[in-house]
């Protein structure tokens, strides 16, 4: 199902922490925006099309606009970073070879990874200090292209696949 995400006005995404509240109806949905989930503690389930995915601390995944995806078997002290980035920022922000790949609507394979401490704790903080400015729309949206081109080469750096 295509759902239809509200952000601010003026704002090119959004970043938001999420802790496990227990037990929630949802369902398997898309957006236009790009998501990027950093898992920062316990572990979760993603049911992706109709394979699931096994999450646990560390893990960074990336949710293409063309990929219905579902939360599902969240432990009771899950928690993770989301970030959501619409077109119009990719287009401005993802301007070499390496990522124009965030432009693309389905890559057609889950991109997940563990991310090694280091690269965790960085981008925890990263994504943290972006938040904290949703309330100035131009920090908000530099932040969050910054946030965005720093994630994707710890992705692409990360030694560990994660596998579903």
């Amino acid at each position: 199902m295509k759902e239809i995400l509200k952000l601010s006005p003026g704002h090119d995404g959004a970043i938001w922490s999420y802790t496990s509240s227990g037990f929630s109806r949802r369902r398997s949905h898309r957006h236009e925006e790009l998501e990027l989930n950093l898992v920062i503690a316990g572990t979760a389930r993603y049911l992706l099309g109709e394979r699931r995915y096994d999450l646990a601390r560390g893990t960074l995944i990336w949710l293409f606009p063309e990929q219905d995806h579902l939360l599902l078997d969240e432990s009771h002290d899950y928690s993770m970073w989301i970030a959501v980035i619409n077109p119009a920022l990719l287009d401005r922000a993802c301007k070499t070879l390496s990522t124009r790949m965030l432009l693309i609507r389905d890559p057609g394979k889950v991109l997940m990874r563990s991310l090694q401490p280091n690269q965790r704790m960085r981008l925890t903080a990263l994504l943290a200090e972006v938040s904290s400015a949703q309330g100035d729309v131009d920090r908000a949206n530099a932040g969050l292209s910054y946030a965005l081109l720093w994630a994707w080469p710890s992705f692409n750096s990360a030694e560990t696949t994660t596998l579903g």
